[in-house]
């Protein structure tokens, strides 16, 4: 804690053990926090709210574990925050909404997160990307995820998510990346996910989707990659789906349609 003039300090990718020292906080002035990659234990300390200048924390790969502390939401100049690929338990804590500088990345995944998304998250209206795949999360997806009006890629898959996709997705003007397969959501596809004109990848498959896919898809004219497979879709393929001109990948099997295949898809 005595180098005072200490700006960004990098030990990631080392052989590093032992707990992360709560003095560490003391380093007022420190930007960047890259620790990674090392096989530390123990939790993240408490004091790192204290840590008021920090604008990218880097924490993966560190076999941390504990709850996320809610102290982190006092960081508000923190810009980037990686905790992915630990042993972090418990829920996202509700005072990440307090991050309100967080521009750039979220990145909680590979983790034993659980609980549901905290409706709080959805304040992070400028952040560009969130990646909560690969926890344990329940429930549904909050609505006020649809405020994330600047998020480009969102990946909530491989958790235990149920219910509906919320219809305010369709509000995330930004988003190029959308991947909620491997969860347990239900309902049908929102038509409102077509007003999603830049999205270039969806993943819905391996959920309990039902009903016909919303001849609106066609409105998503920049979607590459599209896997609706391992769902209970019905009905007949929509005509629709023949003008979506990018696309290059789709995956329709293993669900319940019934009739021709559209010639349009070949045209």
């Amino acid at each position: 804690g005595g180098m005072a003039s200490l700006k960004d300090l990098e030990l990631q990718a080392n052989l590093l053990n032992g707990s992360i020292p709560m003095e560490i906080a003391k380093l007022a002035g420190l930007t960047k926090m890259i620790i990674g990659l090392n096989s530390f234990n123990g939790s993240i300390p408490t004091l790192i709210g204290k840590m008021a200048s920090l604008s990218f924390l880097r924490f993966e790969g560190t076999s941390l574990y504990g709850p996320i502390p809610t102290e982190i939401g006092k960081m508000e100049s923190l810009d980037r925050l990686h905790l992915h690929g630990n042993s972090l338990s418990g829920r996202i804590p509700t005072e990440v909404g307090g991050m309100v500088n967080l521009s750039t990345e979220l990145w909680l995944y590979g983790n034993s997160l659980n609980d549901t998304i905290p409706t709080e998250i959805g304040a992070l209206a400028r952040l560009s990307v969130l990646h909560l795949h690969e926890n344990s999360l329940t429930g549904t997806i909050p609505t006020e995820i649809g405020g994330m009006t600047d998020l480009i890629r969102l990946r909530l898959f491989t958790n235990s998510l149920t219910k509906h996709i919320p219809t305010e997705v369709g509000g995330m003007a930004s988003l190029k990346e959308l991947q909620l397969y491997g969860n347990s959501i239900t309902g049908r596809i929102p038509t409102e996910i077509a007003a999603l004109a830049g999205l270039e990848t969806l993943f819905l498959h391996e959920n309990f989707l039902f009903g016909p896919i919303p001849t609106e898809i066609a409105g998503m004219t920049s979607t590459t990659w599209l896997q609706l497979q391992d769902n209970f879709l019905t009905g007949f393929i929509t005509t629709t789906i023949g003008e979506m001109a990018s696309l290059s990948y789709l995956y329709l099997n293993d669900n319940l349609f019934k009739g021709p295949i559209p010639t349009e898809i070949g045209r």
